[in-house]
């Protein structure tokens, strides 16, 4: 994802957009298509090498619809960093430490998270993501009673008593992709970074 084209364009953008030349919206949808045409093809052919090459259970199909949802969160949130940040250095800056901080929490590393903290791993898109994968590897249909001696990995990761299918993970993944998608939308249309 280049999160810097938002930021290359922006002085375009701003110009244009005032000249009536095309909507905030239009814009975004552009953005979108431009980027989603490389997207699908790039995370489909990774998602489908990746799965048979690790000989990964469960269904091939959520598998790939989960990394292209995924990556297109992965997108919009580029864009709504990049729409939000004076420079691309900035923005190189933020959603990679953003990102990490989602790593965290999870439920991989920080397992279980402090009282405070419990509110952010319900806000981190990659946490959805995480657990459809596991309930895909995992769960039904998929690969039982692992090498470790306490239980499955279900057990082990507390994923067992989830109230979420997997594809109710899938289904959070979207959300978070409307969310940011609106986010963006907004971001673009009133956050100012040049005057005109």
């Amino acid at each position: 994802v280049r999160d810097d084209s938002i930021v290359e364009e922006r002085g375009l953008f701003y110009r244009e957009r005032a000249d009536g030349c095309y909507s905030t919206g239009a814009y975004l949808i552009y953005k979108l298509l431009e980027e989603g045409v490389m997207t699908c093809v790039m995370t489909t052919s990774f998602a489908v090498i990746i799965f048979y090459s690790v000989n990964a259970q469960g269904s091939v199909l959520y598998f790939i619809l989960t990394c292209l949802v995924t990556a297109f969160v992965g997108v919009v949130l580029a864009y709504l960093v990049a729409a939000l940040c004076p420079t691309a250095n900035a923005a190189n800056t933020v959603l990679p430490v953003y990102i990490t901080v989602h790593l965290f929490v999870i439920g991989l590393l920080l397992d279980p998270l402090p009282v405070y903290a419990r509110w952010f791993a319900d806000v981190a898109f990659l946490r959805y993501t995480w657990r459809g994968l596991m309930l895909n590897q995992f769960g039904e249909g998929g690969m039982k009673n692992p090498l470790f001696g306490f239980g499955g990995i279900l057990e082990f990761y507390h994923l067992d008593e989830s109230v979420m299918t997997m594809w109710e993970q899938l289904g959070m993944v979207g959300v978070f992709f409307f969310f940011y998608l609106i986010a963006t939308y907004m971001a673009l249309a009133y956050v100012r970074h040049i005057k005109r």
